[in-house]
């Protein structure tokens, strides 16, 4: 779990005795919905999460993807309520925390009250890099952008990252972008004919890491090449 690892000793044993045990979440289960007070905050195990909201016609509206390690429900601290919901694309596991007990925690225990403060400075971080990518960046950009980002946290997180399944489908893909379907198909295409990447179903291969940044509009960055693993 990302936050315990700030922790140690007797520190640790405390955060792991406040933690609830992993549940089980099957795909299309909603681990919580938008309007709900905030009283748990869900550490991801496994699996892969959306969280949507509904725009005023009824619409979908996909404003995040979750990987293993993520904290669900940071977002809604501010409000004590869920703006949005969030589903299960695949069968996961969720460990609960309750967020009172783990606010009580964090003003005894400093390291974990600035661990807390540097996830949501990330998920800040992340909100403003998806409103500059939906504003400023073509569709191409956009698709090669997301893939990249979800290659480095993969890499994050230990996995590799050459080699990674979407979860999520395409439309689902281009809900989150902004772009229609066909688009972002057509995009992938165009990536596979440029050697960057080699798509087969949902299985990525990044064939080529600096034409995939190129292809984002981005400078390369040799510490985020990484080998397979």
């Amino acid at each position: 779990m990302c936050i315990s690892n700030a922790l140690g000793g007797r520190e640790l044993e405390r955060f792991e005795g406040i933690a609830e045990q992993n549940n089980a979440i099957h795909k299309g289960d909603q681990v919580f919905r938008s309007g709900e007070p905030l009283r748990v905050l869900h550490v991801l195990r496994s699996g892969c999460v959306k969280s949507s909201s509904i725009s005023e016609d009824g619409a979908e509206q996909i404003i995040r993807f979750h990987l293993p390690g993520e904290m669900l429900g940071l977002n809604s601290v501010g409000t004590g309520f869920h703006h949005c919901t969030a589903t299960a694309l695949d069968s996961a596991s969720v460990c609960e925390i309750p967020y009172r007990r783990l606010q009580d925690m964090a003003d005894r225990i400093p390291v974990l009250n600035q661990r807390l403060f540097r996830m949501m400075s990330r998920e800040i971080e992340r909100d403003e890099q998806l409103l500059m990518l939906l504003g400023k960046k073509s569709a191409s950009e956009r698709v090669a952008r997301f893939l990249v980002n979800l290659s480095q946290l993969f890499g994050q997180r230990g996995f590799s990252t050459r080699e990674f399944n979407l979860t999520m489908a395409r439309r689902e893909i281009a809900n989150y972008l902004g772009l229609t379907v066909e688009t972002v198909s057509r995009s992938f295409r165009m990536f596979q004919d440029e050697g960057a990447l080699e798509v087969e179903g949902k299985h990525i291969t990044v064939r080529d890491p600096d034409c995939l940044y190129r292809l984002g509009g981005l400078p390369f960055q040799p510490a985020a090449r990484v080998s397979n693993q």
